[in-house]
């Protein structure tokens, strides 16, 4: 028969002489004993509010991301790491055909960290060849820009720069998938349009000192404070192996 109700999402029966089980229910951990009753339960967390990101500087870029070592297209360089792996299409994507692209998608659900809104954004490569692409210890050229109050589009992000050579290096993209990251819902004085923006790396044919060539998504209507197009906090290096100053 049954002795105690499913509730748990998991178990643990390895505890000792104590005679306890260990389990997980509704994101807190317990001992009950074989009747099912607890002998103790942690307590239960405060749940955090959900704010919007409501800052008055530039945010340093965030876009991270990791592709497999393969001197075919990465090469050596970028000590920064990464977890974040391209995955396949799923098979109900939205992705145009045939390009490179920044989809940005919005949603109540969507969190930025553990307490803030967010959207996500896709980079995808939805051509049928692998794609590579600059990056700064795996930091994608990648950021955020917004419509000043003349309807200039100005970066909000900023990408810093490292006087070590080994920083730089590049990722790639395979046919058929895509990066997902996560992005702030910015809040501000400052009514207008957001954007994403990445940099492509330059071809054999472009001069050094040319414009670089940019890829945008779709602009979506949000807030900043002016202070987003300018201000940088202070940095200060965290020791000697920090090849960054900003």
């Amino acid at each position: 028969d049954t002795l105690v109700q499913p509730q748990f999402q998991s178990l643990d029966y390895t505890i000792g002489k104590q005679a306890l089980t260990a389990v997980w229910e509704d994101g807190r951990m317990g001992l009950i004993n074989s009747s099912g009753k607890y002998k103790w339960r942690a307590l239960q967390a405060e749940k955090k509010e959900v704010s919007v990101l409501n800052i008055d500087f530039m945010m340093c870029g965030y876009f991270y991301a990791h592709s497999p070592d393969l001197d075919k297209y990465a090469g050596s360089g970028g000590w920064g790491g990464s977890d974040l792996d391209y995955q396949a299409f799923p098979s109900a994507h939205t992705f145009p055909g045939g390009e490179v692209g920044l989809q940005i998608q919005q949603g109540d659900d969507i969190r930025f960290g553990d307490d803030l809104k967010g959207m996500q954004l896709s980079l995808y490569n939805s051509t049928a060849d692998t794609v590579v692409f600059n990056a700064q210890d795996n930091r994608l050229y990648l950021v955020l820009q917004a419509r000043d109050a003349l309807g200039k589009w100005r970066d909000v992000e900023y990408l810093p720069s490292s006087w070590c050579g080994n920083s730089y290096h590049q990722l790639y993209l395979p046919p058929g998938n895509f990066w997902e990251f996560e992005i702030p819902q910015y809040e501000g004085s400052l009514k207008t349009q957001l954007r994403a923006k990445l940099i492509l790396p330059q071809t054999a044919d472009e001069k050094e000192d040319s414009e670089p060539r940019c890829i945008y998504s779709a602009p979506f209507d949000g807030s900043v404070n002016p202070a987003q197009f300018w201000r940088k906090r202070e940095y200060f290096p965290q020791g000697l192996m920090d090849s960054y100053n900003d």
